[in-house]
Parts: C-alpha cells; structure tokens; sequence
C-alpha cells in the first residue's frame, strides 16, 4: 500500500497511534511505518510489542507466546519420555518442532530432564549443522546406554552445507521458506542406517494454540508489554519496541526501549553458549536461561462439557 493511500486511512479515521505486535517480520514492518511522519508530514507514532514463539527477536530476553510453548513441549517430552522408557528396547521417538531458522523451540524440550538420562536424549537445531555420521554415532550410544532415544528436531535443520533438509515449498507472499518433515527425514535415515523405525510427532499448530498449559510469567510480562506500549505512544516514544530485560533478581524483568530500526527483520539465534554440538544438545546454561520463564500457571474455565472455556475476544467497533 502507497504511503498516500495509507494515509488516507489513517486520517480518516484520526489514527495517530500504531502499536504492532509480532516477530522480526512485524517489527520490520513496524521500522518502516516509524518513517511515515517523514514521508507524508502526517504524525504517527509507533510502537512494537514483542510476540513470537519462535523467541528470535533481538534486543529483549524473551519473547511473550515462547515460555508457554517450551512449557507445553517441555510437558510433552517428559511425558512421552515415560511412555517410551516402558516400552523395552530399540524405541526411538523423535518430536519435530517449529524454528524455520533458530532452535529455540526444539530446545526448550530439554527443559524435561530430571535426570541425564531423561528425554530428550538428542536435540538437533538449525545452529548446528547435522552431520550424519556424528548423530548416528550419538544415537547408537543413546540405543546401547538406555535401550531408547528420544530426539527433539527443529523443522530447519540444516546439513552441513547449510541448506534445510527438507522444504515443503516457497513463500512468495512472506518471502521466506515453508518448511516440515524435518522429524520423517530424520526416521528415514534412522530406517535405512539402523534398520528401526521411529515413531514420529510433527507438534505444528498445537504447540502454539494450547492455553490450558501456559506460564504465569508469560502471560504476566505479555500483558505488562501491551500497557506499556499503550502508555508509551501518548507519552511521545515513537520507533521503539517494548523489550523485556532480565533484572539482577530471579523471576523479574524491566521494560525499556529497542529502536526497531536495530532489530528489525534480523534474527536472534541460539547463542554457542547455549548449545553443546558434541552431545547434540544443550548446556546447563540454556537451561539457567529457560527454567525461570516456565514457573507458574493459571486457572482455566471449563465449561459444562468438561473442554475449557474459552471465548473469543469482542472487539468495539469505531
């Protein structure tokens, strides 16, 4: 849409005030509305608030909508980590994530350990190319230790030359590559390498839709994210996003400024701290990082039917 069309809208409406919230596509989008004012001499302020499972935003610790869904993965792996240790020898389940580009998610199912032998046994991300031969070595030792392995997969697993193994298809309207079956390329090389056939779970929408499991500290910094920014476009900040900084005490955050000029449309991956290629999963620092914003949960409505209550936001109309 031209900047002249746009501004019609917004006139007509009297709209002086945009708060957009999303991931790094959103907040890119954000950054350039931010250069409205220049462009058509109409005031407009904007605001970005932060909100993307995949958790790749740069400039905020975290990203509200990620603890909930590592809390509902997390919860999923210790659960089938149990099925799968009563089920005898050579089981192998492997549980695909999303993460097009970053592992934040398949990560976060580490988060399930209680134990070092607990699943997930291996967890592969798009930060450390996947070697063949490394994992195989890796997964027999899992076989010959436990008798099972459970993997956690981010569906952007890269090879070692850089490029997903698998691609559904390309995005010509986001600009960017539709990715899935990272979880069945991966038992089709188990198959044909070691003879087993893995049981396989594509997560896909259900990782982000299950409000009956979400973190108190999520929803709390979510909401604290939206009033702030409410409070901030009246206040005269302008081209910023709301970011959450990790405090000196444990479970706090404070909320400052990024300019979304610096964080727009750019990733934030897995730090090499974070990651341990040679066991193909996670440090204790991950996890230091991960446990706080998984504390806490909230009471659910049910309804007569015994299902949650949930019920659709009612919009005003103006």
């Amino acid at each position: 849409m031209a900047w002249w069309a746009l501004r019609d809208i917004l006139e007509r409406h009297g709209i002086h005030h945009l708060l957009l919230n999303g991931g790094n596509g959103s907040m890119g989008s954000a950054a350039r509305l931010a250069e409205f004012e220049r462009h058509t001499g109409y005031p407009l302020s904007v605001i970005g608030i932060p909100k993307t499972i995949d958790n790749d935003l740069l400039g905020t610790d975290f990203s509200p909508g990620f603890p909930s869904t590592a809390k509902y993965l997390a919860t999923s792996m210790r659960e089938v980590g149990l099925d799968m240790a009563s089920l005898g020898q050579g089981r192998v389940f492997i549980m695909e994530t999303m993460g097009r580009h970053t592992g934040w998610l398949a990560a976060s199912c580490a988060a399930a350990r209680q134990s070092a032998d607990d699943a997930p046994h291996l967890v592969l991300v798009p930060e450390v190319p996947f070697d063949p031969r490394h994992f195989l070595a890796q997964l027999d030792a899992c076989l010959t230790r436990l008798g099972h392995c459970a993997i956690a997969v981010a569906e952007g697993l890269r090879g070692l030359d850089g490029k997903p193994v698998t691609e559904l298809r390309h995005d010509d309207i986001y600009g960017h590559e539709q990715l899935g079956g990272a979880g069945t390329w991966l038992a089709q090389l188990i198959k044909r390498e070691r003879g087993l056939t893995p049981h396989v779970a594509q997560v896909d929408c259900l990782q982000r839709a299950a409000r009956h499991w979400v973190s108190a500290v999520d929803v709390q910094w979510a909401h604290a994210a939206g009033a702030c920014a409410v409070e901030w476009a009246p206040g005269g900040e302008h081209g910023v996003m709301v970011a959450m900084q990790r405090a000196d005490r444990d479970n706090d955050w404070r909320l400052t400024p990024v300019r979304l000029a610096e964080i727009g449309d750019k990733e934030y991956t897995l730090p090499p701290s974070f990651l341990d290629p040679q066991r193909l999963t996670v440090t204790p620092a991950f996890l230091a990082y991960l446990r706080p914003l998984l504390q806490g949960d909230l009471p659910l409505p049910v309804c007569a039917d015994g299902l949650p209550d949930y019920r659709p936001v009612r919009w005003e109309t103006l």
